[in-house]
């Protein structure tokens, strides 16, 4: 799907029910954070570092070991398969997929300015009194 340029992210979003993100080598992945705060359930592969970014508020789904970005082929139904029964779970148990929504809404909470502002405060006070900025 292409999007229009919008003024905000959650017009982007609106229409999505579940992100699925199989990312292969993320360090941080900033569309499932976005997709938390907009209650989007995400599925993440468990490399890189997108389960840490979403702040317990996934679904980690393998990927094989040897499946890199390399890969000319798409993944064998076998191994597409958890993948498959998470989104159909999602889409058939309304209240399973609410709670997931909701849990993605809180663990974003960890992203808003009020909560971020004072580690990044703390983080510049160490810099300037240990010496090394």
């Amino acid at each position: 799907m292409f999007s229009p340029p919008v003024s905000k992210p959650s017009d982007t979003y609106a229409p999505t029910r579940v992100l699925l993100a199989p990312s292969m080598e993320e360090p941080l992945g900033r569309v499932p954070c976005e997709a938390l705060a907009n209650g989007i359930p995400p599925l993440l592969s468990g490399r890189g570092g997108l389960p840490e970014a979403v702040n317990g508020a996934r679904f980690v789904l393998p990927l094989p070991p040897g499946y890199t970005i390399a890969a000319k082929q798409p993944l064998e139904p076998a191994d597409a398969r958890p993948w498959i029964e998470v989104i159909e779970r999602l889409y058939d148990d309304e209240a399973f997929y609410h709670q997931q929504c909701e849990h993605g809404r809180e663990a974003s909470k960890v992203y808003l300015p009020e909560n971020l502002a004072p580690k990044y405060v703390q983080f510049f006070r160490n810099l300037v009194t240990s010496g090394t900025a």
